[in-house]
């Protein structure tokens, strides 16, 4: 599906770059065409009176015909040399061969001047060889008899050839390197997409796991009930508790989703406010002295007092909250949370540090993903469903902050989170 999606992104891509260039090609080698075509059109026309004017230079080795080369002019300004041969008719068309340097006039010249008498339209385009030319009409004062002015113009269409060979060129080396950028911009544009699915496919995947299991116990113990219809509620006490901790369990999983929604739903705005970020702190540790003092853990504290911030307390408080009880989760009997809370010139940096097992390397790109747990019997025994560091994570970029982990492994882990005093 995703290959379909990069192939019809370079295709799409591809096919506009062409489009572009084709325009851009055609408007610059149309405009020189007309400037061209306008030039040699001029030159033509003065061709004529420029040559009874101007004194002009035989052109060596032309055959048996005359060829010259004379500047034109318009007026007073010159508009450049040019090279021509011109030829004497009659008014049925006949050519006196006596005009030409040699006796007898070669085949091809002749087929071109027979081909102008019958066509008569100045300005087309004729080919002699490997030359291009271009003619006029004009009518001999006091006769009648014309004289064709043949006018070469073999170096402006040679630059027409010259420009289009260019355009083909730089056209191909183009959509080239246009290929190539365009297939490592569809890769990584395909990227991210195609990881969304997957984190999306592995979530919808992890949640009806996590749902399937209470479900199993709920469906296990009405069965249970169902097989003893004559027993009271008391009796069946056993049963009943258990469909009510799984229901519990199911309840604090919807919870986290929707909130995890929440916090993910750009259409909600951030109540932004001020308010005492070392109270905040404070407070998070304090709810947890019981199962901190009961695990025996030692509880080192550097909070700086009257730091306050701009930002949705609710929100940092979650935060913090999560990761205070993710250190004390995964912190043996007898060991060590550190906690800091310091100010910087910009930026208010709060840290967790826990002594223990520490974090594989392998997983910590994926720590923060919905459902990963390092240790899943650990979080099944504590009822985790691994989606608090999650939900931190998506906080924490709400709010425009920032939250890393650094771990040793059978060491210590550290989560910091760094967010601007104006959020």
């Amino acid at each position: 599906m995703f290959k379909k999606l990069r192939n019809r992104f370079l295709l799409s891509n591809m096919l506009l770059t062409l489009a572009v260039f084709l325009v851009i090609f055609a408007v610059i080698y149309l405009s020189t065409y007309n400037t061209l075509r306008l030039e040699n059109k001029e030159k033509l026309t003065l061709l004529p009176s420029s040559v009874q004017k101007n004194q002009e230079t035989p052109v060596p080795a032309a055959g048996s015909v005359l060829i010259h080369t004379v500047d034109v002019y318009d007026g007073t300004q010159n508009l450049g040399n040019v090279t021509y041969f011109s030829v004497i008719v009659d008014s049925d068309g006949s050519v006196d061969q006596n005009q030409f340097a040699r006796p007898g006039i070669e085949e091809a010249y002749k087929t071109m001047i027979l081909t102008t008498w019958h066509d008569q339209k100045s300005g087309s385009l004729l080919t002699l060889g490997k030359t291009k030319w271009t003619y006029t009409f004009n009518l001999m004062e006091g006769s009648d008899k014309y004289q064709i002015f043949f006018m070469d113009i073999t170096q402006s269409q040679k630059t027409l050839s010259d420009l289009a060979g260019t355009f083909i060129l730089a056209g191909l080396i183009t959509i080239a390197m246009v290929f190539l950028i365009s297939l490592i911009s569809a890769n990584r544009a395909v990227k991210p997409v195609a990881e969304a699915w997957e984190k999306q496919q592995r979530f919808i995947a992890d949640a009806s796991h996590e749902l399937k299991t209470p479900l199993a116990i709920i469906q296990a113990n009405t069965d249970a009930l169902l097989l003893k219809k004559e027993e009271t509620i008391e009796n069946q006490q056993k049963w009943i508790g258990y469909i009510q901790d799984e229901i519990a369990r199911m309840s604090k999983l919807t919870g986290s989703l929707l909130l995890l929604a929440k916090t993910e739903d750009t259409q909600i705005q951030n109540k932004h406010a001020d308010f005492d970020y070392s109270k905040c702190v404070s407070k998070a540790v304090l709810s947890l002295e019981a199962i901190i003092y009961e695990k025996k853990i030692e509880l080192p504290q550097a909070i700086e007092s009257g730091i306050h911030i701009i930002s949705d307390a609710d929100q940092v408080r979650q935060i913090v909250t999560i990761l205070l009880d993710n250190a004390v989760k995964n912190t043996n009997e007898g060991g060590t949370i550190e906690v800091t809370l310091k100010k910087g010139k910009r930026n208010v940096e709060f840290t967790v540090k826990n002594s223990g097992s520490g974090i594989p390397a392998k997983d910590i790109p994926r720590l923060f993903d919905r459902f990963y747990r390092v240790d899943a019997s650990r979080d099944s025994e504590t009822g985790g469903f691994g989606l608090g560091l999650s939900i931190a994570k998506a906080m924490a970029d709400r709010l425009n902050g920032q939250l890393t982990v650094q771990s040793v492994e059978n060491v210590s882990t550290t989560f910091t989170f760094t967010i601007k005093k104006f959020s």
